[in-house]
């Protein structure tokens, strides 16, 4: 395990699929004779998780302040609406009915936990 995190924390990634391995009946997995324990498994799991959340901060800051083309989604969230840049970083803004499903080409200004703000003109920062 340490291995493969120091492996991914090298590596120029913004994101993990993590999820906690279970073996299944009747296959080679589920006959080994030393399984890695659950509980160390969902510690490993958290370690990873947090892992890509770092990678994907790193990513979005990098891209802080930079015009990107965003395709915008139809749901109307809470006034707001949702989209992803045509590097599949998560972007909000206010919504628009004109905007969904459309691809607008917007500046990407504030990071808000998992999301990009593409409204307000501020320094991007982590908040």
């Amino acid at each position: 395990f340490r291995s493969t995190l120091d492996f991914i924390k090298s590596m120029p990634i913004s994101y993990l699929h993590v999820f906690t391995y279970s073996e299944r009946d009747n296959t080679e997995a589920s006959k080994l004779d030393k399984m890695v324990p659950l509980n160390i498994r969902h510690e490993r799991n958290k370690i990873l998780r947090n892992l890509s959340d770092k990678k994907r901060n790193i990513f979005y800051n990098e891209h802080c302040n930079t015009i990107r083309s965003i395709l915008w989604e139809t749901e109307n969230d809470g006034g707001y609406m949702l989209g992803y840049t045509d590097n599949y970083i998560r972007v909000r803004k206010t919504f628009n009915p004109a905007h969904t499903n459309t691809i607008q080409t917007e500046k990407l200004y504030q990071i808000n936990g998992a999301e990009v703000i593409t409204e307000l003109e501020e320094a991007c920062s982590q908040n």
